[in-house]
């Protein structure tokens, strides 16, 4: 490690509430590069950086990744990385370190363990929010681990949103970038949801085995093909009881159901109230 920098760090022991409730910190701060500033190690837990100016380079898994200006850098700490900056132009940054239960999941969804480098959707929002979360632990008002965690959020949010854009503009317009047979099998659902469907039937529907779609689906889609199919069946009852005046039994048929005691347990069980009071509440 090249110490050739000049830095802000502000120190932090996270409670075991925040530990086990939140995304909590370990120590923030920021710093200037001088031109030699380079950093190869193994550490912990997880870090994401957000570059002031300037640019460098980040080495992770064998390939290196460029760094700017309004770019995050979203690192594992725990498996060896390297990063260092522009001889020319070298690097201002300001960093989190921090933990939680939640820290290993943003890494996984926004893809940082093939690249770890994210794009902002607005920088001038996320640099806002990074600069409220040093100024947080430099005063520690009460409840600021709490303020803490809802900064970190707001910031994989904004990184998500601007993921997806991505996604969204180079897949022509497709609202969502999925394996071909996770596409197919969607479309098959959203299609047929009136059928009994079986991880059978939709695994034999794309030419797999039922194992592989079952673990390429939660993979993909963040939930299971049961419960796709019971939240598009939902989605359909949820338009029903909206825009029509059917029975409940009704809706619950149209929607896919087998009986409307089950439709009406489901319903209340995900949305929190019952189909008659969606309804009142809607047309309210």
């Amino acid at each position: 490690m090249n110490s050739s920098y000049i830095s802000k760090t502000i120190p932090h022991t996270p409670s075991q509430l925040a530990k086990s409730l939140l995304l909590f910190v370990y120590d923030l701060g920021w710093y200037q590069c001088q031109s030699d500033y380079r950093v190869k190690r193994i550490y912990h837990p997880y870090s994401i950086r957000l570059v002031l100016r300037g640019r460098g380079d980040a080495v992770w898994r064998g390939k290196t990744h460029s760094v700017g200006p309004g770019q995050l850098l979203f690192l594992d700490l725990t498996e060896e990385h390297e990063y260092y900056v522009d001889a020319e132009d070298p690097w201002e940054i300001i960093w989190v370190r921090f933990g939680g239960t939640q820290a290993a999941e943003y890494h996984r969804v926004l893809g940082c363990m093939r690249n770890p480098v994210l794009n902002t959707r607005d920088s001038v929002l996320v640099r806002r929010l990074f600069e409220e979360l040093v100024t947080l632990f430099e005063q520690r008002p009460p409840g600021y681990e709490f303020t803490a965690s809802s900064l970190l959020t707001q910031i994989f949010t904004d990184a998500a949103i601007a993921l997806a854009e991505h996604d969204h503009s180079a897949n022509k317009g497709s609202p969502l970038r999925y394996p071909e047979h996770i596409h197919q099998v969607i479309q098959y659902i959203e299609e047929n949801y009136l059928l009994p469907l079986t991880i059978e039937e939709l695994a034999s529907h794309v030419f797999i085995s039922p194992g592989y779609l079952s673990r390429s689906f939660k993979l993909a889609t963040g939930c299971t093909v049961t419960e796709y199919i019971i939240k598009h069946r939902l989605l359909v009852a949820k338009k029903l009881l909206a825009d029509s005046e059917h029975s409940l039994g009704e809706v619950a048929q149209a929607a896919g159901f087998c009986s409307q005691s089950y439709f009406s347990k489901l319903f209340k069980r995900d949305e929190g109230v019952s189909p008659l009071l969606y309804r009142r509440s809607v047309k309210q």
